[in-house]
């Protein structure tokens, strides 16, 4: 069955036809969804300190740096350029 398909697929590149498979081009597009998102992070309320100091990462995320990308995400990260990279 392997060896079949593996005939089938240079036999369409060589045809110039696409492969089983082949990749296609996509677009991404969060113009719908980020502003729903910056209000949900808006409204997430995080704790004052954290809840088992001294633990680190091995269990979660630190909380000063979730603290610090909620400011970042709905302060100054630019979300429009960030797509724009992604769609490059």
């Amino acid at each position: 069955m392997y060896l079949r398909t593996v005939k089938l697929v240079l036999a369409g590149l060589l045809a110039g036809q696409k492969a089983i498979g082949s990749p296609t081009e996509f677009k991404i597009d969060l113009s719908q969804h980020v502003p729903r998102m910056l209000s949900l992070i808006n409204q997430t309320q995080l704790p004052d300190a954290e809840e088992y100091p001294g633990v680190g990462e091995s269990l979660g995320i630190d909380l000063g740096v979730l603290k610090s990308l909620q400011a970042e995400w709905t302060t100054s990260f630019d979300w429009d350029t960030e797509q724009a990279a992604l769609n490059r």
